[in-house]
Order: C-alpha cells, then sequence, then structure tokens
C-alpha cells in the first residue's frame, strides 16, 4: 500500500556517512519519520514508501573530496533534494570541522548553496 506524500519538513546532505546517520538519529528521537538514501530520492521513491516522511537524509562523501569534485557532487544533489519541496535543506558537516578549502571545503559547500539558492 502507498500513500500520498506530505510536504517534507526537512531534507539534508551529510558530507559523510556517519554524520548522516546520527542526524538520522537526532531527528527520529524528536519523532520524525525519516529516511535515509545514498543517493537523493525521487518523488516517485518517496510515493511508493508505505509510510509518509517527516525528513530524509543523503549520505555523501563529500568530506574527502577537492573543492572541485565537491561542488560536482553537492549541486545536482541539493538541486534534487529542492525539487521534493522540503520545508528546509541542510548540508550536515561532520562535527570534527577539519575541512580544509583543498579537502571537504565547508566554505564552497556554503559557495555552491548560497549560489543555487540565491541566499546571502
Amino acid at each position: 500500500m502507498t500513500v500520498e506524500p506530505t510536504p517534507l519538513r526537512l531534507a539534508f546532505f551529510a558530507d559523510d556517512f556517519t554524520g548522516s546517520t546520527d542526524a538520522l538519529e537526532s531527528l527520529t528521537r524528536v519523532d520524525m519519520r525519516t529516511a535515509l538514501f545514498l543517493r537523493p530520492p525521487t518523488r516517485a521513491q518517496l510515493a511508493a514508501l508505505s509510510e509518509r516522511l517527516d525528513a530524509v537524509g543523503v549520505a555523501g562523501l563529500t568530506r574527502a573530496l577537492s573543492s572541485d569534485e565537491l561542488a560536482q557532487v553537492l549541486r545536482p544533489a541539493l538541486e534534487a533534494l529542492r525539487e521534493l519541496g522540503p520545508q528546509h535543506i541542510h548540508y550536515k558537516v561532520c562535527s570534527t570541522f577539519d575541512s580544509s578549502p583543498q579537502t571537504g571545503s565547508i566554505g564552497r559547500a556554503i559557495e555552491v548553496g548560497r549560489d543555487l539558492f540565491r541566499q546571502r
């Protein structure tokens, strides 16, 4: 049995797998129904699920990528999440904040998001 999806409250892209599962655990602790994907899900995939979700996460690898590679992966992933129409989109960074301008750059991720969402 499938149900019509409700608008997602949150969609996030995590820069590593461990952080993505931590974020999901935190969301479930506040009674949000969640699912984790390795690629951004489509609306059809969400509609095919047997329960409605409040949040979806994508476990990424951008923490280990060069700044150029990060942008090439992150931009289409954030665009796909935006297509799902969530209330909020979040880029979850590793809690160690150990990125650098060359690898896993949090600054580059902010630039991609700012450009894509036209925010300051």
